[in-house]
């Protein structure tokens, strides 16, 4: 009887996968068995807030053509201003001891345009390159995509205030695309409409002198218990099919915390610490939601288990 059953005992009880289990001091990432989460966007320790982007454009007649482009789309909003705003999700992270960084935390940011949603692990994003975007100051040479420092003048901040400026470093770039349709006039050629934008840093080498005196993107922003305040400025050249837009471009986040997919910040601190709480609301139960969803595993295995035994014990 027992030799028909040791084998069924060792089918059932397996170790529990988990890329961290138990907390690594050193590690920033969730243990996949725990959180339940999407990992693409929520696999990491941190505050994760849920929002809006609003990218306001204002392109200027002083900043003249870099390459011979003939079109005019929203030509009629030179030396104006057009906007649009995306959802978004921002994701502020402890950085890593083992992996050290320039920068007081890891910043990741996901829009994309209203009336559709972020895809999830394994699925393609269902709206086009024009109605989204993301990045994130992750680094594995420390050479991350924006500098910044906490501004906090006292231990007593309720926020963390911080304020830096864009990587001139080459190939560290930052992307707004946009479809201007619904936005500009429309054009005898839908593409013309379609953007890629990016944000310019000063080129020393350029040929027109407007692009050797460009000012540093900058970044600045606060993030607390229950807010995040996220704003890029700086200058951005657009292309389409036949357009060229430079200008002055604001990009600016604003967004709530989702308490059930972050853990505890932890204020006054010299750089923003955090609570490895597992990323889930605690239940009125009492229990933390993760410890609850491992118990209700275990008891699934333990009912099977059960059950097995008695059928292995049966005559």
């Amino acid at each position: 009887m027992w030799a028909r059953l040791i084998p069924i005992l060792l089918l059932l009880v397996k170790p529990t996968v988990s890329r961290v289990s138990p907390y690594d001091i050193d590690d920033i990432e969730r243990p996949d068995n725990v959180t339940g989460l999407d990992v693409k966007y929520y696999g990491n320790i941190g505050s994760y807030y849920n929002g809006s982007l609003i990218v306001r454009i204002s392109p200027q007649r002083k900043a003249h053509k870099v390459k011979p482009l003939d079109g005019n789309a929203c030509g009629e909003y030179e030396d104006r201003t057009f906007e649009f705003i995306w959802d978004a999700l921002v994701g502020l992270i402890p950085t890593a001891p083992n992996a050290p960084s320039p920068n007081p935390f890891f910043l990741s940011l996901y829009a994309w345009d209203e009336g559709y949603r972020l895809p999830n692990e394994n699925e393609p994003a269902n709206y086009s390159e024009y109605q989204g975007t993301w990045f994130h100051t992750f680094s594995s040479d420390q050479k991350p995509i924006f500098y910044f420092g906490i501004t906090n003048q006292t231990d007593n901040d309720r926020s963390y205030y911080f304020d830096g400026h864009m990587s001139t470093e080459f190939m560290r770039q930052l992307d707004i695309p946009f479809n201007a349709s619904g936005i500009c006039t429309p054009t005898s050629s839908k593409e013309d409409l379609l953007f890629k934008g990016t944000y310019m840093v000063p080129d020393s080498e350029a040929h027109l002198e407007w692009m050797r005196d460009l000012s540093v993107p900058t970044i600045r922003g606060y993030f607390n218990l229950g807010r995040a305040y996220i704003s890029i400025s700086g200058y951005l050249r657009a292309i389409s099919e036949e357009t060229e837009l430079v200008g002055k471009a604001e990009v600016v986040f604003q967004g709530q915390i989702d308490n059930a997919r972050s853990d505890q910040l932890l204020l006054g601190k010299k750089r923003p610490e955090w609570n490895a709480t597992l990323g889930f609301s605690v239940p009125a139960g009492g229990d933390v939601a993760s410890v609850a969803i491992s118990t209700k595993s275990w008891k699934t295995e333990l009912q099977g288990l059960v059950l097995l035994l008695g059928l292995a014990l049966l005559p």
